[in-house]
């Protein structure tokens, strides 16, 4: 089965960035099935084997399996974004700058 792209979406952004998922992914990603399965709309419900695959398969072991390691992992990885500021969204200070010269002040 295909997964959702905003699943894989989120999936993405949660591994990479630390962002927060949806209650529904929260819950796979903390090994808690039940609520996963309350959670889920059909399509996810039908997929669900499919995106525990995908999550064992593709997304690093301590990013997942419990409520701890899950929060652990977005803070890490939250602390990262704070050292590190992403090249592809605006910041004056850089996009102010052309070419050496500085057009901002």
């Amino acid at each position: 089965m295909i997964l959702k792209l905003e699943l894989v979406e989120s999936i993405k952004l949660y591994v990479e960035r630390g962002i927060p998922t949806g209650g529904f992914l929260y819950a796979v990603l903390t090994n808690n099935m039940v609520e996963a399965l309350f959670k889920a709309d059909m399509e996810n419900r039908e997929a669900l084997y499919d995106i525990v695959s995908y999550i064992y398969n593709n997304i690093p072991g301590d990013a997942w399996g419990s409520p701890t390691k899950v929060e652990m992992w977005m803070k890490k990885k939250q602390e990262e974004r704070k050292l590190q500021p992403m090249k592809n969204y605006p910041d004056p200070d850089r996009d102010r700058k052309y070419n050496g010269k500085d057009f901002g002040r």
